[in-house]
């Protein structure tokens, strides 16, 4: 049987609980004594030894040893407790259950510790860290006697406490996939299937409680990143703001090799240029530029730090474009970006899509027609109908209504009638060139007395 080593602040909590145990008398006796207890081997050899305790108290409580025994009598105590505990002193039990949990993982009555803190949790209110606990018996001991009362109840809660559609995307907890395998990677994929839920925000607190003990216990493990990860998600959810790129953060410089890491970075941009409300932007304009200059930084190195994610670096970069856009007023900028966008990603939707985003942003925000016609005049060279002949459409307009050259305007025109005569731009064009035949000014009336050339 595994168990936690004596160097995790055992003695003060051994003391604790022989005092409740009414062990004070012996423990008394045993600071009156002389001098030591004789010593015994273990493992058959001399240089490892231990004191044998005073007589009638276990030997863990005199030497910090934890013990099967020990948490036998751990867990008894708390069973009493936890039945004479009135509604105040629910919190402090539920807290001593948890620590139990925590420090006896692989001890029998570890699933009816689970059982006894959703129960408790129920009484408490907390409906979250009742299903948590319930979800924690389907994932860390699946093959226990209470496996099937504890899907049941997850069940019934779920639809109380979330409703019947809510719960159709969460009763899957309740089926667990990870049920085979090391304890490690039951708990963690009850950690990372919490925070995809999509009620995550409800499971936050027990979720994120979950994924400290998780670090505890497995400091070393692999899924350390993914553990982070979903941690962020669920203080995202939370709408803890700090913590989520506190975490982002860890995971982009302690663990830049991982898997998580690519995304972090969008996570750090994504919680940095999270929308508020006007009220807050009123009086803290500056700190949201500020953080939305950040989240820029945090997209720059994405595409520069993996540079082979080219999937990454299409969403960075349209973040990019909606931040200068959006948020920071530098339509230039969102302009630069869009044709980056055009010239890694020709062929996609995506490159057609920011370079007519560009050509808004320049006659809308910038007034500037001439850069507005050299981005629609690559679009109708490089994109065939109905994309070409509409951008020409509206570079003959341009031309006509805003730079006053209606001869531009009607080559223009005279193009879509040409090169696409069976679409409706051409019927449309050939109105155009109607239209502006019909608004030529007349030509002079000769002067009385003078002959007509």
């Amino acid at each position: 049987m595994s168990l936690p080593s004596p160097g995790r602040g055992f003695p003060r909590r051994a003391l604790a609980m022989a005092l409740s145990l009414g062990l004070a008398p012996y423990l008394a006796a045993q600071d009156a004594s002389p001098s030591p207890a004789p010593v015994s081997e273990i493992g058959g050899s001399d240089s490892t030894t231990v004191e044998v305790a005073a007589p009638g108290i276990p030997a863990a409580l005199s030497q910090g040893a934890v013990s099967p025994a020990l948490g036998l009598a751990e867990w008894s105590f708390l069973g009493d407790q936890a039945a004479k505990a009135r509604t105040d002193a629910l919190p402090a039990v539920i807290a001593r259950l948890d620590l139990f949990i925590l420090e006896y993982p692989q001890l029998r009555e570890a699933a009816d510790a689970q059982w006894l803190l959703a129960e408790l949790s129920r009484r408490a209110g907390d409906d979250a860290s009742a299903m948590t606990a319930l979800a924690r018996i389907l994932h860390e001991h699946p093959d226990s006697s209470r496996a099937l009362e504890a899907r049941t109840l997850f069940l019934e809660l779920g639809r109380e406490a979330l409703g019947r559609k809510l719960m159709r995307g969460v009763q899957g907890l309740a089926f667990p996939k990870t049920s085979a395998g090391s304890e490690a990677k039951r708990m963690a994929g009850l950690v990372t299937a919490l925070a995809k839920s999509p009620a995550a925000s409800f499971f936050a607190k027990p979720a994120l409680d979950l994924a400290l003990r998780f670090r505890e216990r497995f400091p070393d493990d692999a899924r350390t990143p993914a553990i982070i990860e979903a941690a962020a998600k669920l203080d995202e959810a939370a709408k803890h703001y700090p913590a989520a790129e506190l975490a982002y953060r860890e995971i982009a410089v302690v663990f830049p090799d991982s898997r998580q890491a690519p995304n972090a970075y969008l996570g750090i941009a994504r919680v940095l240029s999270r929308p508020r409300s006007w009220p807050w932007r009123i009086f803290h304009g500056d700190a949201f530029h500020q953080d939305c200059a950040k989240a820029v930084g945090a997209l720059d190195d994405l595409i520069k730090k993996y540079p082979e994610r080219k999937d990454l670096a299409l969403t960075a970069l349209e973040q990019e474009a909606s931040l200068f856009s959006r948020w920071l007023g530098q339509y230039r900028s969102a302009i630069e970006t869009d044709g980056r966008i055009a010239d890694l990603f020709p062929a996609n939707p995506e490159g057609l899509s920011a370079l007519k985003d560009a050509a808004d942003l320049a006659h809308g925000k910038l007034k500037d027609y001439a850069l507005e016609i050299q981005l629609r005049r690559r679009i109708a060279n490089g994109y065939p109908a109905p994309d070409a002949p509409d951008q020409l459409i509206k570079i003959a307009k341009v031309e006509k209504e805003n730079l006053d050259d209606q001869a531009k305007a009607l080559e223009a025109c005279e193009e879509v009638a040409d090169k696409y005569p069976k679409t409706k731009f051409a019927r449309t064009a050939r109105r155009m060139i109607r239209r502006f035949a019909s608004s030529r000014p007349a030509p002079a009336a000769p002067q009385a007395g003078k002959e007509t050339p």
